[in-house]
């Protein structure tokens, strides 16, 4: 054990110890109260019974008191997170082995995803507004469109549940990491509204050290790595009568920050500054068996990125990128008789949904401009899409041999887009038409799942409409990224204390989109590559009660292995891994839980080597992280939550040239009222 680490261990335990003090018993509440259940807005669906998903509540998102998003996913079964540097810098999330553009971001159901490419970057979003979180595992375009190919993380946001009230908390952690924020929520007297507001902001400086590239055995420190963000949140819920609820949302983020490059070529000067703004608009009606919904939202994000000593010429450049999107669905619900097992049973019910999208996107790239010799404005590119689905709920007839009624959940989605590029006045048209069927048989303690369908992913603006140079080229004849994907799995739950879950899937990607060097060295995508993904996933959950110390103890693991092979006929790299993709990764974590509050908390992370070349010649090693977390309940109110990570101080890289810091720490104190 490292110098330094006993130490901290024995602190947290003796934090831990001293949680069960007398000041730390349950108290009665004060003037507040909950919202009844029902009276709160229905959040959108993110997959169905027959899904392979995760839900990660808000109180587990507090227990990691994160300065990203990403610290809460890394540990989901079937989830691989990158990290570009610390917590507060760049990262993204794969999900089955998919790439980050793969994968679908949800925020209360709307897109998050960039038309210009790229996946969304977890650091920009804030974890303090976040209720839950769902992780689909699988694709999923015929519910959702483009870019659920490897899976869907959806991110459901808070809202006010007290008659008035409020909290504040202060977080300082490793690298001078400084974040404070605060809340307000409140509920009219008769339930007719409600509205809930947080503003956070953070600091960090980010000069973390790590090893030298040189192979000299020293190290050195992370320069030009420092982030300054503020974020804004905001939500208002209308129910003017039993059957209709209006939804509004408003989010926002500034960041400023260093581009600290890679260590053997570091750019010490560069720096990126984000402004994003979205907000939506949602109207949800429902009696009896029908229920309706229709809703807009628009999102901004623009980045400007400057580097005044770039080798071949300084650099200011603003891209900005608009979202609009409508959408509308229809649902009703009806009884299944051919499912009840007798005359008087009423049976199990059944639905079928339809729903269209209509949405706009533009870019607006000073790159573009300047590289064209066009005049301001005159640059942008623009994407029209539209699509229209079906999805059901279908009970089945009943098993009476197996005592089990199975469950169908077809789906299917057209999609089409026009994207124009008034620059140089190239053109791109796709469309696709995506299908997906799950089925489930549910019995009293154990789910048998499979599901079959397909997915796309369309080109980025980047991929089509990159502006042409002596380096790189954009191809506006580029087709969508297809795949096929099957699974199969079982859930067991034998009593309230254990779950249990396994399940195997499968999955067929074609028309890759691959960025490759060409005549005169010039690299431009094509649809060239091919590959299969298939992996095993594995997730144990054993609650054990502790009446003795008045806790109880939770233990959970997960296991989840992985063969991406390349496929392409004649290539190379035929037969060879997929890189950056670990064939395997594991986590486990311990934690003991009283009512009250505390917790103590102990988690492992393994990651194995991963290949950084295509034909698997050179690869990152393999790591094992150790991270420790206490959770104590202060008085009636407050709260204080100690994190330490990576105890062992473990060198490792999630991302090629990209080191990850060693071991840090955070404490956060928190008051709510």
């Amino acid at each position: 054990m490292k110098k330094g680490v006993f130490p901290i261990l024995v602190v947290i335990f003796g934090l831990w110890v001293s949680a069960f003090s007398p000041y730390a018993e349950e108290t009665e509440p004060g003037l507040s109260f909950t919202v009844e259940e029902d009276r709160l807005p229905e959040e959108p669906d993110t997959g169905t019974k027959a899904d392979f998903s995760a839900s990660i509540g808000k109180e587990d998102i507090a227990r990691y008191a994160p300065v990203s998003l990403a610290q809460v996913l890394e540990l989901a079964p079937g989830v691989q997170v990158t990290h570009t540097g610390t917590d507060a810098e760049g990262a993204y999330v794969s999900v089955r082995g998919s790439s980050p553009e793969q994968v679908l971001v949800l925020l209360n159901g709307k897109r998050l995803n960039s038309a210009q490419g790229g996946g969304v970057d977890l650091s920009s979003i804030d974890p303090e507004s976040i209720e839950r979180i769902e992780v689909l595992r699988g694709g999923a375009s015929a519910r959702y469109g483009e870019n659920a190919l490897g899976g869907v993380v959806n991110i459901i946001t808070r809202k006010a549940k007290k008659a008035a009230g409020g909290g504040a908390y202060l977080q300082y952690g490793s690298w001078q990491t400084v974040k404070a924020g605060a809340n307000l929520e409140g509920v009219t007297k008769d339930g007719s509204a409600d509205g809930y507001l947080s503003l956070s902001g953070l600091y960090s400086e980010g000069a973390f050290g790590y090893a030298s590239v040189d192979g000299s055995g020293g190290s050195t420190v992370r320069t030009n790595a420092d982030v300054r963000a503020g974020d804004f949140y905001g939500t208002a819920n209308f129910y003017p009568n039993d059957y209709l609820i209006l939804k509004g949302v408003l989010s926002g983020r500034l960041d400023e920050k260093g581009v600290p490059g890679i260590p053997q070529f570091p750019t010490t000067s560069a720096r990126m500054a984000d402004q994003q703004a979205s907000g939506s608009f949602d109207a949800e009606w429902e009696r009896d068996a029908l229920r309706a919904i229709t809703g807009l939202s628009a999102s901004f994000h623009q980045r400007r990125y400057v580097d005044p000593d770039y080798s071949l010429g300084a650099q200011d450049d603003t891209h900005a990128n608009l979202a609009v999107q409508s959408d509308s669905e229809g649902r009703l619900t009806f009884a299944a008789p051919w499912a009840a097992r007798s005359p008087t049973d009423e049976g199990v019910e059944g639905s079928i949904a339809a729903n269209a999208v209509f949405r706009f996107d533009a870019l607006r790239s000073t790159a573009l401009i300047r590289d064209n010799g066009l005049e301001e404005g005159s640059g942008d590119i623009l994407r029209y899409q539209g699509s229209a689905a079906l999805r059901s709920q279908l009970p089945l007839i009943d098993l009476p041999f197996l005592s089990v009624r199975p469950v169908l959940y077809p789906s299917a989605r057209f999609d089409a887009s026009f994207t124009d590029d008034k620059a140089g006045g190239s053109v791109s048209n796709s469309s696709a038409f995506t299908w997906q069927t799950g089925i489930v048989f549910p019995w009293k303690t154990w789910n048998l799942k499979a599901n079959a369908g397909t997915s796309y992913r369309s080109p980025s603006f980047d991929d089509l409409f990159w502006p042409s140079t002596a380096f790189a080229a954009g191809n506006p004849s580029l087709k969508p990224e297809r795949a096929f994907a099957w699974d199969v799995g079982i859930e067991l739950t034998p009593n309230k204390t254990l779950r249990l879950e396994c399940s195997y899937f499968d999955r067929f990607v074609s028309d890759l989109i691959v960025w490759t060097p060409g005549a005169g060295g010039q690299w431009r995508p094509s649809n060239v590559d091919s590959a299969r993904v298939r992996g095993v996933e594995f997730l144990g959950r054993w609650t054990v009660p502790f009446e003795s110390i008045k806790s109880d103890g939770v233990l959970e693991g997960t296991v989840s292995w992985l063969d991406p092979r390349n496929t392409t006929v004649g290539s190379v790299s035929e037969g060879k891994l997929l890189p950056g993709k670990a064939p395997l990764t594991a986590s486990a974590s311990v934690e003991l839980r009283r009512k009250e509050g505390h917790f103590f908390r102990a988690e492992a992370a393994y990651t194995s080597l991963r290949y950084i070349t295509a034909q698997n010649t050179k690869a990152l090693d393999p790591s094992l992280v150790f991270n420790l977390g206490v959770g104590l309940k202060l008085g009636k109110n407050g709260k204080f939550i100690g994190r330490l990570e990576n105890i062992f101080d473990q060198i490792y890289f999630d991302l090629r040239d990209y080191p990850v810091p060693g071991r840090q720490f955070s404490v956060r104190t928190s008051y709510e009222w």
